[in-house]
């Protein structure tokens, strides 16, 4: 079962426009473990090893040197979260599971691309 904060390789397709994301990738699961249990489809993210001229609020950068499994430092696009049918997935071993923190990240670049006010 796919689990949230996994990061698996997913063919996302070849048919995208303009800078959406596309073709074989890691991607990391952000959907609930109740959804990933019962739905044929995940909530995902994917993962980009591209440069950015500048940091977005919408991106976490991941070191290479702090999670190995990953072949190059990357860059986590949280402006690019999608839904993939779980036959997108190609293998069903994770490559890594983001630490704790890692998700807080992604989690606060999400409420800032969606502009979730979170009352406190």
């Amino acid at each position: 079962m796919f689990k949230r904060g996994e990061i698996y390789m997913a063919d996302l397709g070849k048919d995208v426009i303009g800078s959406e994301q596309g073709g074989i990738r890691p991607v990391v699961i952000i959907q609930n473990n109740i959804g990933n249990k019962y739905s044929p489809n995940v909530i995902c993210i994917p993962l980009s090893t591209k440069p950015r001229k500048r940091k977005l609020p919408t991106h976490v950068y991941i070191d290479k040197a702090e999670y190995i499994e990953i072949d190059k430092d990357s860059i986590i696009l949280a402006d690019q979260m999608r839904t993939i049918s779980k036959q997108r997935i190609i293998r069903s071993m994770p490559l890594v599971t983001l630490k704790a923190s890692k998700m807080h990240e992604i989690e606060q670049c999400i409420t800032n691309n969606l502009d979730i006010q979170i009352a406190m």
